[in-house]
């Protein structure tokens, strides 16, 4: 008797432990369930939030991108009529109506200063200033403010209208822009010190002097006739250039160099014949010519220059 009751006693014990367990069971698997549903309707949630968002900002994106697209179409007949206007200033060979030859004298002989100034200070820089600028700046600053802040300065500031005695104006602005100049090529002789352009690089300041003094000394020979005055001018420049080149050798970075100087004195020399020499004008010349030499001289050293380490290495 004893024995069925405790043997009844266990199978009830068991059946409650297993129920029990069924329950525990049952009850985890639902909130497993609760916690997968919870979590795809966040999920599916947040996908649906970020494709509104990606929908939104394409359509904002193509409503801009037409906008654009209908303002390039405003301006394209401006634009167009400014590059046909530019071609047609870099292709006139009509005779020279009115030229002030001592205005013309003194725009790019200055301009030959600021170059001589800027030549002096990248050789300066190269040699004895970098490895102290190196404490102070990186390259990356360095090459921001050589081709953004110091362009941006000097044409926001040594640009605009004369404003006051024009003699005063013109010195205090000529002498800043030779400090520019000078600014300028210590920050490239740092940038490229640890480069080598095989050969000897053409001085820049060649051009405009040859352009301001040979239009003056040759003045009773080119008279009115503007391709005289080119071929005085830019003759003697790319004369001079030669025959360095043929004393120290030439280079692929020489040739470059001396074509692109070339190009950007007849292209001032062509726009200073076109617009004038007004007062207001002078340091715009000045100023545009001096970054036409800056950003040569940064393409020609990035492209034909090479390590000045390996190369001693090499050799």
């Amino acid at each position: 008797y004893w024995v069925v009751e405790f043997s009844g006693w266990v199978v009830d014990l068991v059946s409650f432990w297993w129920i029990r367990q069924n329950c525990s069971l049952r009850m985890a698997a639902v909130d497993v369930d609760d916690s997968v549903s919870y979590l795809s309707n966040q999920y599916r949630s947040e996908f649906n939030d970020l494709r509104r968002r990606t929908l939104q900002l394409s359509d904002a994106f193509v409503s801009k991108a037409r906008a654009c697209h209908e303002q390039l179409k405003d301006i394209q007949p401006v634009i167009s009529k400014e590059k046909d206007e530019l071609l047609a200033t870099l292709q006139d060979q009509s005779e020279i109506a009115t030229l002030d030859r001592n205005r013309m004298l003194a725009t790019f002989t200055w301009t030959g200063v600021m170059l001589t100034g800027m030549t002096a200070g990248c050789i300066f820089s190269r040699y004895v200033l970098a490895p102290f600028l190196s404490f102070f700046t990186s390259e990356f600053y360095a090459s921001l403010a050589a081709y953004v802040i110091l362009p941006f300065i000097a044409f926001r500031y040594f640009t605009g209208p004369v404003v006051g005695e024009f003699s005063e104006v013109d010195k205090i602005r000529r002498h800043n822009l030779l400090a520019i100049a000078v600014a300028e090529g210590v920050l490239k002789g740092y940038l490229f010190s640890q480069r080598f352009l095989p050969g000897v690089a053409p001085f820049s300041f060649i051009a405009p002097f040859s352009i301001g003094f040979g239009c003056q000394l040759a003045s009773s020979y080119i008279s009115n006739d503007r391709m005289k005055l080119i071929a005085v001018t830019m003759g003697t420049s790319l004369a001079i250039h030669l025959g360095m080149g043929m004393a120290t050798g030439y280079s692929l970075g020489f040739l470059a160099l001396t074509l692109l100087y070339a190009a950007a004195g007849f292209g001032m020399l062509q726009m200073y014949l076109k617009y004038g020499d007004g007062d207001h004008k002078t340091h715009a010349y000045q100023v545009a010519y001096m970054l036409a030499v800056v950003y040569s001289q940064a393409i020609v050293f990035t492209l034909f220059t090479v390590d000045a380490n390996g190369l001693s290495d090499a050799n």
